[in-house]
């Protein structure tokens, strides 16, 4: 996603910082207080003292977010108890009840989920 260095500066501000972004092709990552690269180029919230501002680089030129990955999250299955129906229950609490078919792709669906996530946890 890519947003100006201005929204970047609120986003700061707003303690909402993104932990890496890409400005120049070269990538930034946060540190506490800064933006910095592996060769020590940095960006910095005070902009007097800002590496960008002094190559003649305006506010608004974009900065790209490098965005985090995330776990993908498993179908919530519930089983009625009283009546042995199973539901797929979404974010909102809504309940859909399923067929058995459904259910068993929905299964088959969790278990390809938890490989992937497994996957991405050992790549990082």
């Amino acid at each position: 996603m890519e947003i100006s260095y201005y929204e970047l500066l609120g986003m700061i501000k707003d303690n909402k910082n993104p932990k890496k972004v890409v400005y120049e092709d070269k990538v930034y990552i946060w540190n506490y207080k800064d933006y910095q690269t592996n060769s020590g180029s940095y960006i910095t919230t005070n902009l007097h003292e800002n590496e960008m501002f002094s190559k003649d680089i305006i506010i608004l030129d974009s900065v790209e977010i490098i965005e985090e990955d995330k776990e993908i999250e498993e179908l919530c299955i519930e089983k009625d108890l009283n009546s042995n129906n199973y539901y797929l229950i979404d974010k909102d609490s809504v309940k859909c009840q399923m067929t058995r078919h459904s259910r068993i792709i929905a299964n088959k669906l969790n278990e390809v989920i938890k490989e992937l996530n497994k996957i991405m946890k050992e790549g990082k």
